[in-house]
């Protein structure tokens, strides 16, 4: 298994080059590049070979005289374990990590006030976070995209039915509206935060779907509305 990294811009933008040539690959090439996209299964193990590798780069925002709120996800394998080690690797800028219960529809959140203190959730491919800054920072991560199977979106009984969710690396999902279509009728708005006004951009579903039908991005967090349980299978 070549698990070797050679500097050079894969197709994907990431930094560096890889794979392997399999003489009896029978999988997918879908979009003709060249690498396949159907798994390789390694005889013999539970090994799988999955190249090339991503790398993800986050321009988190503070806005003069305003807030420094940013939404984003992680679709890739880390180090990244929890709130805390997510802002270990943002850096000294982060003040704070915010995650969306969506059982209880409240704000869970882990501030950098005395090293650390809040609620140390933990970060998972899915969900998407509210990260807090008090100066322009940047920061990149690396490693291989993930399948993001289903994501449960919950609409609490006699409340509000809000969800935090990020979408896969590859996702082939392109706005705003594609995003509501695929989860269904349930879903009433969905949501991203604008970093550099500040302020939220919102397509809701009245009359056929009315707002800002903005473009899905690798590593952005988006908010769902449902007005009732729902199950999305990200594509």
């Amino acid at each position: 298994w070549n698990i070797s990294k050679t500097l050079g811009t894969n197709i994907i933008g990431g930094p560096y080059l890889g794979g392997n040539y399999w003489s009896d690959y029978t999988g997918d090439d879908l979009d003709v590049d060249g690498l396949g996209d159907t798994t390789y299964n390694i005889s013999g193990g539970t090994n799988k070979d999955y190249l090339p590798l991503v790398n993800l780069e986050y321009n988190l925002i503070k806005k003069s005289g305003s807030t420094g709120k940013n939404w984003i996800s992680i679709p890739i394998t880390t180090t990244i374990t929890n709130a805390s080690s997510l802002m270990e690797l943002i850096g000294p800028n982060c003040d704070a990590i915010n995650r969306w219960n969506p059982v209880t529809q409240n704000s869970e959140g882990w501030i950098s006030l005395f090293g650390g203190m809040g609620t140390n959730f933990d970060i998972v491919p899915g969900e998407g976070y509210e990260v807090s800054v008090t100066a322009n920072t940047t920061f990149s991560v690396t490693g291989l995209t993930v399948t993001i199977d289903s994501i449960d979106l919950i609409k609490k009984s006699d409340s509000t039915g809000k969800n935090w969710i990020g979408l896969p690396y590859d996702t082939t999902l392109e706005n705003a509206s594609s995003l509501m279509c695929l989860i269904g009728s349930n879903c009433d708005a969905v949501n991203r935060w604008n970093p550099n006004t500040q302020t939220p951009e919102g397509w809701i579903s009245l009359i056929g779907g009315v707002g800002t039908n903005f473009d899905l991005v690798a590593g952005e967090g988006y908010e769902i509305s449902v007005t009732g349980n729902t199950t999305c299978t990200p594509v």
